[in-house]
């Protein structure tokens, strides 16, 4: 090995050395290289050339008798020094690069500085630049290694030595600075020449000082037979350049690796001095380096912002648990966006992004197991990505970061199947999405059948690092603010959780084929329309119907393969990105404008794909859990795009990474779309998912079969989900015609001495209950109830005549009213004067109230009652279709309504819930809703006409001592508000057999707290259709408390709430229709709120519905 090095001719006894200056030497990115070379290079130029003696401004003047003109510095002596020691240059050639998987330029430079740093004491380390060869083509296409030219390069490197610092340390620091310049230096260079600013920022750098051009080994020359060979040039009186030819720099070094083995300038003595340093520094370095152990440098670890200290903490901490070989370790980088989020996903639940893959089946009656360990180890030395650990950041705690290794032996498990179809050896393996996403299962599959068929390149696949630090480079801020923007308005977007197990931890998965694709493909070449954004615009309808939002997002996976990677198409990794999918659908907006901003709002964001999401949605300060379904649409692949010889595929399948509750995976073929939904079974149940996924057909048809449509005219119910309404509502249920007093007559017959009411002011049988109704009947009929008298009011508190006034009312033909003893008289004034009431039955204490009226009143009374004569006329008949009461809403959102129930809806709504809640004769059911609310008429008469015993309270009871009324009169039966329920514990009721939760929502405490006692029954029904109309079965612990059951005697529909008319699929949101003999006559003296509410000749039925206004 030979040094040569060029000096320039100088006087030896003039300027003195500057003193060192201090630079800064802290690593920096690739970004910012050019400018610290800039920087650094400019200010050891100036102290460079000062300190041989030479002029910086202009180097006017002249040099050893030469004249210098500007920019030009002229050859003038050179020497050659061989590296005395023949083992040294061997082992420099040979194994010394290893441990710090250096390259011999770096650990020349290295020892230049390192000389350099120890003889030059008193000015600062120079800026050495480097000859490079320049032939990497940025076109792998392109091969100049044949091409005659010249293609040199120039690079600076600058890295501060510390005093302190080793020659390892030393060669850390050049090796890390070296590989951050991009391009070999070639960008750097090609700058100071093609770039106008170029050329101005980096004028200094032609001055340069010192020059190292390492031309590798000419041996090859030397060997017998050669047609060529090496010529020395003998004696240093023959010059090999002439004196007026420019010179690069002060100190020209070129480094030539042979088998054998500077005239004057200033400072001689220390160049000398500092030229047996270097080689000394080398010969160190060749025994240093062979005995050392393999370590990385920051160059080695491509994490931003990296310092050795951690370097090393990493090394300690992570990598020597991974492997004990860092020789082993091929690259160290950061995750990408999608890569962080997936595996922060998994450390909160490990079992989110992974599913099963079903490969290889062959055509011949076995697979090769050798040939395919073979195979599969060619492909996981090819790709990377397979060789790939991931380990928690020391750098930023909760992230992670991940270590490729270099050589690895997989683990492959081979099953064997006992049935005669199993036997087409299929492999089943987990996968992790963390490691690839759908496409690259594709890749990997092809390069096993390759591999298999001993086809597969050598060469190493495209590294998943380039991706990374592509996503790297992105603009961060701007990112931001284009998804900040984007998303203004939006609002979190859950698909509720409908009939799933909300324990459950697995998923389910429906697929299907979209039907009608002509059509589609038709609609999108008419208007230029991509079927990406025609899915994406039908699964926001869907969300729409489903939420009730207008402003709904979702996420939507892009493929990310379009960054400007060489051979990205054939690498394997996670390449998906996460974007989200925000709009805002008005019912009047046309379908087609709205599948155009669909597109629009993807195209723009393309470009803002590689944000990551947690970013996207912080930055735009919505909460994290912003949407919980996504979509992915790609085009997908069959067996035949791989095309084996020998290895055939089954299960061409692959699910792109998600954690979220919905997964829509759309796949593209040659002549098909395949969707696949995979769901949490902890929002949905099958039932349910298939039923979204017959209305995500149902939209797409609607979108591409009339083209002018607006939202609101897009209907989401598909054949199949009527016919399963169809079936889950049956038939409409029979009519009860009956009146509720007959039918009370009918128990009273059955079971004439059984208690009819218990009550804190006495206990009346069925009998007595009778005798006492019909002998106020009779009375009430005297004073022309029943005949001009048509509603009669009552104002009472809890009491046995209270019931016995109404039972006595029916039997007269009129309808009754209940008061509310707590309003104030002037609102009591206002109902009566609507209903035209010319008397009122009061009890002894809420008479008083009335005295200034021009009412009749009847105070009901124990002694008032059984003094009125024993009942002798018939009493009228009454129609079932006749009004049974008459009740006002409380009219705290505006005017009060006034419900009208008929008789056989009543009748035939108590027989339905009474049946299916088992109310009967042993039934003691708890009276606790005041008269004025809807339950206390069920309560009461549902009870009497099932043949049970009505429990009533006092009024005192009923607001303080609930248990106890409860236990004093054995009570198995009771519907009570959830709130009303909290203030009890079922251990105070030990007789409770039946809970019945309803008027407001039900609770996961109410659930916790009486499910394992008693039957817990959630119910909802309006009081305009009898009360009832929807109940669960037993509720568990387990059960959801927003579930309110199957309807109980009447069918329930969901129809869009701006439009009645249409229908919507199971589990969408819409407005809660209702149909049934329950169904109400209207509201009293209301038409026009009776005309709106009250519907009739649907498109599915002529039957009267109510509209409930509840959703």
């Amino acid at each position: 090995m030979a040094i040569r090095a060029s000096s320039q001719n100088h006087n030896p006894g003039a300027a003195r050395l500057p003193r060192r200056v201090a630079v800064q030497s802290d690593p920096v990115s690739r970004e910012a290289h050019t400018d610290l070379a800039n920087d650094a290079a400019a200010r050891e130029q100036n102290l460079g050339l000062y300190s041989w003696g030479l002029a910086a401004d202009g180097l006017q003047g002249t040099l050893y008798g030469v004249q210098i003109t500007p920019y030009a510095i002229l050859m003038r002596s050179w020497k050659n020094l061989p590296l005395t020691n023949g083992e040294a240059s061997r082992l420099l050639l040979d194994n010394c690069n290893k441990p710090l998987r250096t390259e011999l330029k770096e650990v020349f430079i290295s020892a230049l500085l390192y000389s350099f740093h120890h003889i030059f004491l008193d000015r600062s380390d120079p800026t050495i630049f480097t000859e490079g060869h320049g032939r990497e083509s940025p076109n792998p296409e392109v091969d100049l290694s044949g091409t005659v030219g010249w293609f040199t390069t120039l690079t600076p490197i600058y890295a501060y030595a510390e005093d302190s610092d080793s020659l390892i340390d030393v060669i850390r620091k050049i090796k890390d600075v070296r590989r951050r310049i991009p391009g070999n230096g070639q960008p750097y260079f090609a700058s100071r020449f093609f770039n106008d600013s170029a050329w101005a920022e980096f004028r200094k750098h032609e001055k340069m000082e010192i020059v190292v051009n390492f031309i590798g080994s000419t041996s090859h020359l030397r060997q017998p037979g050669s047609s060529f060979r090496m010529e020395d040039l003998e004696g240093d009186s023959l010059a090999r350049f002439g004196q007026g030819v420019n010179r690069l720099a002060i100190f020209e070094i070129t480094i030539e690796a042979k088998e054998d083995g500077l005239h004057e300038i200033r400072h001689q003595t220390k160049i000398y001095q500092w030229i047996r340093g270097f080689e000394q520094s080398l010969i160190q370095l060749s025994t240093v380096l062979r005995d050392a152990q393999p370590q990385l440098t920051l160059s080695d670890v491509h994490i931003p912002s990296f310092s050795y200290r951690q370097l090393d903490e990493l090394v300690r901490t992570q990598l020597r648990l991974i492997t004990p070989n860092l020789d082993n370790i091929q690259d160290v980088y950061p995750c990408s966006p999608m890569q962080q989020g997936i595996l922060v996903s998994q450390v909160r639940d490990p079992s989110k992004h992974s599913c099963e893959l079903l490969p290889p089946k062959t055509g011949a009656p076995v697979v090769d197991e050798e040939r395919f360990i073979r195979a599969w180890e060619h492909v996981c030395a090819r790709h990377d990505t397979l060789r790939t650990v991931f380990f928690e950041s020391i750098v930023h705690r909760g992230n992670f970061e991940q270590v490729v290794m270099g050589q690895v032996t997989p683990d492959i498990l081979f099953t064997e199947c006992e049935d005669e179809d199993s036997a087409l050896q299929q492999l089943e393996s987990q996968r992790g999405h963390v490691l690839v996403d759908a496409t690259s299962i594709f890749v990997l599959l092809r390069d096993l059948a390759l591999a298999y068929d001993g086809s597969l390149s050598l060469v190493p696949g495209p590294s998943y690092r380039s991706y990374v630090e592509y996503i790297a480079q992105q603009n961060r801020i701007l990112n931001i603010e284009y998804w900040k923007s984007y998303l203004d308005g939006a609002e979190i977007t859950h698909f509720p959780q409908l009939e799933g197990d909300k324990m459950s931890m697995s998923t389910g998965i429906v697929s299907f084929e979209i039907p009608d694709l002509v059509s589609l493909l038709q609609f999108c070449s008419t208007y230029q329309l991509t079927q990406a954004s025609v899915f994406q615009t039908a699964w926001a309808l869907i969300l729409h119907k489903y939420t009730n939002l207008d402003h709904v997002c979702f996420g939507y996976l892009s493929g990310g393969r379009d960054a400007p990677i060489d051979g990205i198409e054939d690498a394997v990794g996670t390449f998906v990105n996460m974007m989200i999918c925000h709009q805002s659908l008005a019912s009047s907006t046309v379908i087609v404008d709205a599948v155009s901003k669909v597109q629009d709002d993807f195209l723009n964001g393309l470009g803002h794909q590689h944000c990551a999401l947690a970013d996207m949605i912080a930055g735009a300060d919505l909460p994290s859990d912003l949407f919980n379904t996504v979509m992915s649409y790609r085009h997908g692949f069959s067996e035949s795009d791989l095309n084996p010889r020998m290895l055939r595929f089954d299960g061409m399948r692959g699910d792109d990474p998600t954690e979220y509750d919905i997964l829509l995976n759309i796949e593209c073929g040659h002549n098909k779309i395949l969707v696949s939904m995979r769901y949490s079974l902890s929002i949905m149940s099958s039932e349910v998912a298939a039923s979204v996924g017959n209305a995500f057909l149902q939209v797409i048809e609607s979108i591409v079969s009339d083209r002018l449509n607006t939202i609101s005219d897009i209907s989401l119910l598909h054949d199949r989900d009527r016919r399963i309404f169809d079936e889950a509502n049956g038939s409409l249920p029979e009519t009860v015609s009956a009146t509720v007093h007959d039918s009370v007559i009918q128990q009273t017959k059955r079971r004439p001495n059984s208690d009819a009411m218990t009550s804190w002011d006495g206990n009346l049988t069925y009998t007595q209950l009778d005798k006492l109704s019909s002998s106020l009947a009779e009375h009430l009929i005297s004073l022309n109830v029943g005949s001009q008298v048509r509603i009669v009011p009552i104002c009472s508190e809890k009491s046995l005549w209270a019931v016995v006034s109404m039972l006595a009312v029916l039997k007269t033909g009129a309808v009754f009213v209940c008061l509310p003893i707590n309003h104030p008289i002037q609102r009591l004034e206002t109902i009566l004067r609507e209903i035209e009431a010319p008397m009122i039955l009061t009890s002894t204490t809420q008479g008083g109230r009335f005295l200034n009226s021009a009412l009749s009143i009847i105070c009901l009374s124990s002694g008032f009652l059984h003094n009125l004569p024993t009942p002798s006329r018939q009493l009228p008949k009454v129609d079932p279709e006749d009004t049974v009461f008459l009740m006002f809403t409380s009219g705290s959102t505006g005017r009060p309504k006034g419900i009208l129930i008929s008789h056989q809806s009543l009748c035939s709504s108590a027989a339905a819930h009474g049946q299916r809640w088992d109310i009967d004769s042993q039934s003691r059911v708890f009276q606790y809703a005041a008269f004025t609310h809807d339950v206390s008429i069920t309560d009461v008469f549902t009870t009497l006409i099932r043949g049970g015993c009505v429990c009533i309270p006092s009024e005192e009871q009923r607001m303080d001592d609930i248990a106890g009324a409860m236990r004093n009169m054995r009570v198995n039966w009771c519907f009570l508000t959830p709130s009303v329920a909290d203030l009890l514990q079922p251990e105070e009721v030990p007789s409770l057999r039946t809970l019945v939760l309803g008027g407001e929502a039900a609770t996961i405490e109410n659930i916790n707290c009486w499910a394992h006692a008693v039957k817990l029954i959630i119910c909802y029904g309006p009081a305009e259709c009898s009360v009832y109309a929807t109940g669960t079965d037993s509720v568990l612990k387990t059960s959801d408390p927003t579930n309110i059951g199957r309807p109980i005697g009447c069918r329930v529909w969901i129809v869009d709430q701006s439009d009645h008319r249409s229908l919507l699929p199971l589990g969408a949101v819409g407005e809660i229709l209702i149909e049934g003999p329950g169904v109400g006559s209207g509201y009293f003296n209301d038409p026009e709120r009776t005309l709106k509410s009250f519907v009739q000749d649907l498109p599915w039925t002529k039957s009267k519905c109510y509209r409930t206004g509840d959703l």
